[in-house]
């Protein structure tokens, strides 16, 4: 539960920013809420489906909320910073698959749970997640551009 929290949105937030994917694409990219507003309704979008799975999920397995969800916001927060420069689609991807080498991977061949998600980790976590989300708002330019390579 704890490894796969943090990328959980990752595929809808994705998903959701696609083209490829919305039969409204045309639509909505050229309304003046495309950029950084559409971004952020879509991952609302997502968080408002997924942060209650993982609640549901934390209670079934007895895992907390509070080393769930900081390391969740963390990835939405960087797939939106990251994605105002390289695509919302590849930054999610990015990150899931830094995230599956870097954690996933050694902790399931270790079967040990990465320092990244134990107890005490939730203030690097929050403290990466307010810049990263401090961050957006200004790449609202760089997300308009990229409306058409997404």
């Amino acid at each position: 539960m704890l490894l796969l929290a943090p990328v959980a949105p990752l595929p809808g937030v994705a998903v959701a920013w696609s083209r490829r994917t919305d039969p409204v694409w045309e639509l909505i990219a050229t309304t003046p809420a495309a950029g950084l507003a559409m971004v952020l309704r879509c991952t609302l979008a997502v968080l408002v489906v997924v942060l209650p799975a993982l609640v549901v999920a934390g209670v079934s397995t007895g895992t907390s909320l509070a080393l769930v969800l900081p390391p969740c916001l963390a990835f939405t927060a960087a797939t939106l910073a990251l994605g105002a420069f390289i695509g919302v689609r590849r930054a999610a991807i990015g990150l899931g698959v830094a995230w599956s080498a870097g954690v996933l991977l050694p902790s399931v061949a270790t079967q040990t749970l990465s320092p990244v998600l134990q107890p005490g980790s939730n203030a690097l976590w929050v403290a990466t997640t307010v810049p990263l989300a401090a961050t957006t708002p200004f790449a609202a330019t760089h997300l308009r551009r990229l409306i058409g390579g997404n």
